[in-house]
């Protein structure tokens, strides 16, 4: 095996006959070899038996199986073990290839005679056409990334005056290709500037005929134009004269000047473990001020929000939750911070992934996994730095909220480090600005406001930088003590060569800084141009490669590019080097280029791994192709409502209806868009929708999931008769399909109704059957949905031992799989268990517990039983509290009937009145449909009514005795009917 120093005495030469050079001589390399070579220099590690399907594609698999492995064996055997890898292959670690070196792009390395040679020169491979499409494409990127790289030659000799060499590589430049107007361009310019007009016309003319007959078209009006001013005489316009490198001072000042003050508070916040706010106009010099004051404290960790994640719900959390996994790997997370945090971050999801976000405690718990992860992953830090707070999106700004409002103080032991946030004034949401307002008010952080310099600080910016301080105040005025415009002015007057001769006299009025930013983007070559108008249109989810295949050019191509960007400070990194710059390129991009630019990106996007569907969806979207971006919108409406984004869901939902293309398309967003709205609470909407659905819709799965939503519209609003007709009807359709799954979902539905109408026997023959089928599946909250639901049927029955057992089970599992919502539905089984039972202190403890979790839907359900467990108990005060809180909240009718009853009788135990409770109580009567409900307005009526409510409360009586009351509610009902008048 090559190990160590002698795998680097191994070097391919792919470019021209392929060959291996090794510590014996040179070994000419046989086709089939140099193919599996070539590859894995150029794409690294490779699945083996691919690559062998590739090569001898008609063999079948076990044959080509064994052609590779006799192939990697010969080489092994010959001197050339450089492959390492079973199942997956790969060039041992420290063996060389030309062609690797040149996908890095090295200029001279282009330029050298021998990179002109062909890959695997000599060689075709007709009998393997998937390698011989790779090898052709990269066979054309190659020779791109010559002519660039020629003509990058030749606009830097013509810029330096060397015409005679600038004129060789212009005439390489057309044998490499010779329909590239722009390599005649150069050559015609250059024939022009050396005297030989003859010459520049005579390139013209073998452009014209070249294009005539290779292409049927006419040369392009910018090679027209330059015919036309050499055919006059004109001299055509020089280049821009070179561009002077710009001293590393310019780039980045050693000393931060005039922020002693601002320092000194930050200082003072830091010693009380204080969050830091830092607000000031762009450019002023926050993010500076921000990161020399926390390594001023030692390591730092640094998080920032991007231009276009405002769009995408946890767009900016997810990014920085992947810094933090960085220093945290998620083998050393809880299980519990892993299942959470998986809705955003699929890789950390162990099998099934986390459920639907829910509202109350479900985003509670997801918030508290995502503070325990910003607690372990700034451990080792002294402090944190978020960027560009006005950036974020709004639901990872929530998100940021509440983890920060929980670590108050920052840097104690075992705590989360302490923490710096840097945002544009006046350019946070509203809800964001009260939530740093709240947190300043608290006395839990300090707001640090930057002004612009004033001019003695400009003055010693101007002595650190070398620049006479005589310009200091011509410098203050033109730029109002931005430090960022002063620094861009600089730049510009010392790459044209301005700042030599003293102040300049004239320059553009204070505040037109954006003019030299225009400026020095005119100076760049059309291809960074472009490449930088690309990186404009993706905004902060850019990448070299991603904005390449947007301008549909290969990497190789584009690096001069893209080195041109940096060197010209354009970018730094994968990032525009300040955001005056990105609105710069974004404003000066004309429309029609911008709209193009959009359909590329999404088309490029769509075939990124990882790739954001609202991303997608809004370059479609801006780049006039709608119907395109609605099955994105669709995909973004579903992740949102994973996420507990039910708004976002809701909006995404509702674009997909603008955008829809045809019927089909329709129907599918009308269907999704009822579940967000049932989630929000606005059933009636969603109500209207599902029957619009049901009216226009004869698909059989689409009527299934209308009549699913109208169910659970209907039901949650107390119209269970309409719930349980719809519900039938899904189920019949559902068997009708032979969907079982889908006959399974509506069965459990109905199940869940007749138990909420208080079926008790009805519902144990739905939902019993279910039971082995939902056993059999992973952790869910489908699954433990229906625990709870059968443990409460079962209670409801008197079965007590078999109902305990399962919702036990559930507890068990919810708490496990961290989903606040499924802990509270079994702690509320529960409890109704123990109450029916006569036990109800036994329940208290997980009832208790799961209250704590926050408000939820089923919250209501769990309060209800609760108050009913104190009444039991004797604790007329401690019900009456839960009570009151049912009153101003319940959303169902029966619920809220039941409170009102309730606290009628409560109050009476209190010595108050229950009068009023008692009328609230009668005045919902015709809305009550649950059995259980019905009781206890009766109840209150014959114990505490006039002598009307208590007639009324007799015949209600008579007719609950045609209902099927569950076995506990018997002996109450049976001491009403002996007590009434």
């Amino acid at each position: 095996m090559i190990k160590g120093d002698a795998a680097a005495m191994y070097a391919l030469r792919l470019l021209g006959p392929p060959r291996l050079l090794t510590p014996a001589g040179e070994l000419k390399l046989e086709r089939k070899p140099a193919a599996v070579l070539a590859y894995l220099a150029l794409e690294g590690p490779t699945p083996k038996y691919k690559l062998a399907g590739w090569l001898w594609p008609g063999s079948g698999d076990e044959a080509a199986r064994n052609n590779m492995r006799q192939l990697l064996r010969r080489l092994r055997l010959s001197g050339a073990d450089v492959v390492a890898g079973e199942d997956f292959i790969q060039l041992r670690e420290g063996v060389t290839a030309d062609v690797a070196q040149l996908s890095a792009v090295r200029l001279d390395r282009v330029l050298e005679p021998g990179a002109q040679a062909q890959l695997l020169e000599g060689f075709d491979y007709d009998d393997a056409p998937d390698f011989a499409e790779w090898l052709l494409a990269l066979r054309e990127e190659l020779r791109e990334l010559r002519l660039h790289a020629v003509l990058d030659e030749a606009a830097r000799r013509e810029a330096a005056g060397e015409y005679d060499r600038a004129l060789r590589w212009a005439q390489e430049a057309v044998r490499l290709e010779p329909l590239s107007e722009e390599s005649y361009r150069r050559l015609m310019r250059l024939h022009y500037l050396r005297g030989d007009r003859g010459a520049a016309l005579a390139a013209f003319e073998r452009c014209r005929q070249a294009l005539l007959e290779e292409l049927g078209a006419g040369p392009l009006p910018e090679t027209l134009r330059l015919a036309r001013e050499i055919e006059q005489g004109a001299r055509p316009p020089r280049p821009a004269p070179p561009r002077q490198a710009v001293p590393l001072a310019l780039l980045h000042p050693p000393r931060l000047v005039g922020r002693e003050r601002e320092w000194a508070r930050m200082e003072e916040a830091w010693q009380k473990g204080q969050i830091v706010f830092l607000a000031g106009e762009a450019g002023v010099g926050k993010t500076r001020l921000a990161l020399d004051f926390a390594a001023s404290k030692g390591a730092f960790l640094r998080l920032d929000g991007r231009p276009g994640d405002a769009g995408v719900p946890y767009a900016t959390a997810a990014r920085n939750f992947r810094l933090y996994l960085e220093r945290c790997p998620p083998d050393a997370l809880p299980a519990w911070v892993r299942h959470e945090l998986s809705r955003l971050l699929p890789e950390l999801a162990a099998g099934q992934p986390a459920p639907p976000l829910g509202k109350g405690p479900d985003k509670l718990r997801f918030f508290e996994a995502a503070s325990e992860l910003l607690r372990r992953g700034s451990e080792g830090v002294a402090a944190q730095v978020v960027d560009n707070l006005h950036l974020f999106d709004p639901a990872s700004a929530e998100l940021g909220a509440y983890t920060l409002g929980q670590a108050f103080p920052l840097g104690g032991e075992g705590g989360v480090s302490r923490v710096i946030e840097v945002y544009r004034k006046g350019e946070l949401p509203p809800e964001a600005e009260a939530a740093v307002r709240g947190l300043v008010e608290a006395g839990a952080a300090v707001l640090v406001e930057l002004e612009p310099l004033p001019a003695p600080a400009v003055g010693d910016l101007l002595g650190q930088l070398g620049v006479p301080a005589d310009f200091a105040a011509a410098l203050h005025r033109f730029t109002g003590g931005n430090p960022l415009f002063a620094l861009e002015t600089l730049r510009h007057l010392h790459e044209t060569g301005q700042l030599a001769g003293g102040w300049p006299g004239r320059l553009p009025l204070a505040g037109k800084v954006r003019q030299l930013i225009e400026h020095r983007l005119g100076r760049l070559s059309p291809a960074a141009l472009q490449l930088a108008q690309a990186a404009g249109v993706l905004e902060g989810g850019f990448t070299f490669e991603l904005a390449c295949a947007v301008l549909g050019r290969p990497p190789f191509a584009m690096a001069g590019a893209w080195r041109e960007l940096e060197a010209a400070q354009v970018m730094a990194g994968e990032a525009f080097s300040h955001d005056l710059l990105l609105e710069a390129v974004r404003a000066g991009t004309p429309e029609a280029v911008g709209r193009w630019l959009h359909r590329s990106a999404a088309a490029a996007l769509e075939k990124a791994p990882g790739r954001s569907p609202t991303q997608v969806a809004r370059h479609w979207l801006e780049g006039g192709e709608p119907a395109r971006a609605t099955p994105w919108l669709l995909e973004a409406g579903a992740m949102a409502h994973r996420l507990g984004r039910f708004d976002d869901a809701v909006r995404f939902y509702e674009q997909a209806l603008q955008t829809a293309a045809d019927a089909a398309q329709r129907r599918e967003a009308q269907v999704m868009l009822t579940y967000p709205l049932v989630a929000l609470g606005r059933l009636d909407e969603a109500e209207r929708l599902a029957r619009g659905i049901l009216e226009h819709s004869d698909d059989p799965h689409t009527r299934i999931k209308a009549l699913d939503a109208l169910q659970t519209a209907a039901m949650w609003q107390g119209r269970h008769a309409e719930a349980e007709a719809a519900i039938e009807e899904a189920l019949r359709l559902a068997e009708g399909a032979g969907d079982e799954e889908l006959a399974d979902e509506m069965r459990f539905s109905r199940g869940f109704i007749l138990v909420r109408l208080g079926r008790g026997e009805e519902a144990l023959e739905a939902l019993e059957p279910l039971l082995p089928r939902y056993r059999a599946r992973p952790p869910s909250f489908e699954r433990l949905h229906l625990f709870s639901v059968l443990g409460f049927a079962y209670g409801s029955q008197g079965r007590f031992a078999e109902a305990k057992a399962l919702l036990h089970e559930a507890l068990r599992e919810s708490k496990a799989m961290g989903s606040a919502a499924n802990q509270i539905l079994a702690a509320n089984d529960l409890q109704y268990t123990h109450n029916a039972e006569g036990t109800p202190a036994e329940g208290l403890p997980h009832a208790e517990e799961a209250l704590a979790l926050g408000n939820y839907v089923v919250t209501e359900l769990l309060r209800s039983n609760v108050a009913h467990a104190h009444m039991l108990l004797g604790r007329p005060a401690e019900a009456a509290g839960h009570l009151e809180w049912l009153t101003r909240h319940a959303q169902d009718p029966n619920l809220l009937g039941m409170a009102w009853a309730r606290l009628a009788v409560v109050r009476a135990r209190l010595g108050k009145d229950p009068a009023p409770a008692l009328a609230r109580a009668l005045e919902l009567h015709a809305r009550v449909q649950v059995p259980t409900a019905q009781l206890a307005l009766c109840q209150a009526a014959l114990e505490h009514g006039d002598p009307e409510q208590r007639a009324w409360a007799a015949r209600a009586l008579e007719a609950l005795e045609r209902c099927r009351l569950p076995r506990h509610a018997r002996p109450e009902y049976d001491r009403l009917r002996a007590s009434r008048p």
